[in-house]
């Protein structure tokens, strides 16, 4: 009888371990920033925490940000923001699906694999992040479901031996 290799506590299977959703969040998106775009920026994040508006995930272009919030916390954002004369689109239909690989950054060609089998379900993608182990999808709510099966399915994405 052949043994088989049961990994430890400490071993964790390299690839895609989960996917899992995370609903009610809002997405925002600032833009037409005039002028010095740092002080811009810096006065867009001043005013957002003057007015106590929690935000995560932010995100810069070079005339934008964007950032998530939860659903409805960005109810004051426009007014807050009015005085800086730049525009606001905010979504409230969004989710999250977060892809739990160990080693996400470090396994070549990995992170890559991943994108890819997201951009291929021909879901709109509207914000990624990503950490030392994940990465972070935000699509519309509706389309949640249909992105973790896409990356459910690529669970046998593994880094070569």
């Amino acid at each position: 009888m052949e043994a088989t290799h049961q990994p430890s506590l400490l071993e964790v299977q390299r690839g895609i371990q989960s996917a899992e959703i995370r609903r009610g969040l809002s997405r925002a998106h600032v833009y037409n920033l005039e002028g010095d775009l740092v002080a811009a920026r810096l006065a867009v994040f001043h005013t957002i925490a003057l007015a106590g508006i929690s935000i995560r995930f932010a995100k810069l272009s070079p005339t934008a940000i964007s950032f998530l919030g939860e659903s409805g916390a960005f109810a004051s954002l426009r007014s807050a923001l009015a005085p800086l004369n730049v525009e606001v689109t905010v979504q409230d239909d969004c989710a999250m699906v977060e892809v739990a690989a160990v080693n996400i950054r470090d396994e070549e060609g990995l992170l890559a694999q991943v994108l890819a089998r997201a951009f291929a379900s021909g879901i709109q993608i509207l914000h990624i992040g990503d950490s030392h182990d994940r990465v972070f999808f935000v699509v519309h709510e509706a389309d949640a479901e249909r992105l973790k099966a896409a990356l459910d399915a690529a669970k046998e994405v593994r880094h070569a031996d």
